[in-house]
């Protein structure tokens, strides 16, 4: 993306050891590729690829009490300024941490995620890596990889005006009996009961993000679950760090099947001591990271390029972050307003890491 190309490493924490991201921008890559095939097709204009992530690569330490390092994505010569208001959070001393024993996506949900999906087994590629599959047919593509804990499934076909208006309730019911069918009932019970769901209008005549409308307007409704630890959420690579993203048409249909991360089983690996308030107003103006997206590429980028960022903060929690060798930390979770002198104000979400 645009607003990625003046990313610097920048040193979160000190590591002993660094494993350099490379299988995740392999993976990357090869997204690319099939969005290119797909490009006179797809539900959403290859263009500008949106529903998927913000890159927040992590490498991983020695140790599972080891800190992580990452790629921070803002400009490295841009100012981060907290505005605190009278945020004061309760802050344990220590929490859990984790490692995912059984991640969601395995080779063998991959297959049965595809066989679910109508693919045949004649409709897959055998030009992928033994790290990932694809399968591609006249209506849709899917793609998993067992070892990023991810598949992306878009539907190929032509997609229609509105032609039914769908209630927010309704589309949840939607969304959670397509991932029952799809894995089982078992996963709606460790995932958020009020998911964040976006009633859009997509044109394809236009090579552009679908733009947020109300029911009654909208072509596409994206409904967003955010897996839970312990009643703390999960953050993921993803738009807005959610776990599984599924978009449907206003026929029902499914349009657009993402899954970022996530688990099926847990276990306990040890334990973090946290950080206080205090570390955290002196470290998250050079530590924090946005997970979310402001709107389009263009305000990305100009909120890229702005010398100086804003954070209105409205509420601070804790999360649990899901790094790439499946281990998970404790961070903050910072809600709030981002707003830059002549641009248009967003709701934002930054993550710091949270450990000493």
């Amino acid at each position: 993306m645009p607003f990625q190309t003046k990313m610097n490493i920048q040193q979160i924490f000190k590591s002993k050891s660094k494993v350099k991201g490379v299988v995740f921008v392999l993976f990357i890559v090869l997204i690319v590729i099939i969005l290119s095939i797909l490009r006179k097709v797809s539900v959403i204009p290859p263009k500008n690829p949106i529903l998927t992530v913000p890159i927040i690569p992590s490498i991983a330490p020695n140790t599972l009490q080891a800190p992580l390092d990452t790629i921070n994505p803002h400009n490295p010569i841009q100012k981060l300024v907290f505005i605190w208001g009278s945020n004061s959070p309760n802050i344990p001393p220590v929490l859990d941490n984790y490692y995912i024993s059984v991640p969601l996506i395995t080779d063998s949900s991959i297959s049965i995620i595809a066989n679910k999906l109508g693919f045949s087994l004649a409709e897959k590629s055998p030009n992928t890596s033994q790290n990932s599959s694809l399968w591609i047919n006249n209506n849709s593509s899917l793609f998993g990889s067992p070892k990023q804990n991810q598949i992306f499934f878009n539907s190929t076909s032509k997609l229609s005006a509105h032609v039914n208006t769908i209630t927010k309730d309704d589309a949840i019911s939607i969304s959670k009996n397509i991932l029952t069918n799809l894995f089982d009932t078992s996963l709606l019970s460790t995932m958020d009961p009020n998911p964040n769901t976006q009633f859009l209008n997509l044109n394809l005549a236009l090579e552009d993000d679908p733009s947020e409308t109300t029911p009654e307007l909208a072509n596409i409704i994206s409904v967003n679950f955010q897996q839970l630890i312990n009643g703390k959420p999960l953050i993921n690579l993803s738009k807005r760090g959610e776990t599984v993203s599924v978009v449907i048409d206003t026929n029902k249909k499914l349009s657009l099947l993402n899954v970022y991360g996530g688990y099926k089983n847990l276990i306990q690996k040890g334990k973090s001591e946290l950080i206080d308030f205090k570390k955290l107003i002196e470290i998250a103006p050079n530590n924090a990271i946005r997970i979310s997206y402001s709107k389009d590429v263009p305000s990305e980028a100009a909120y890229t390029e702005a010398k100086t960022i804003n954070i209105t903060v409205k509420n601070i929690g804790l999360g649990y972050y899901q790094r790439a060798d499946n281990s998970i930390f404790p961070v903050f979770v910072i809600n709030g307003i981002m707003s830059a002198r002549g641009l248009s104000e967003y709701p934002a979400v930054y993550i710091v890491p949270a450990t000493k």
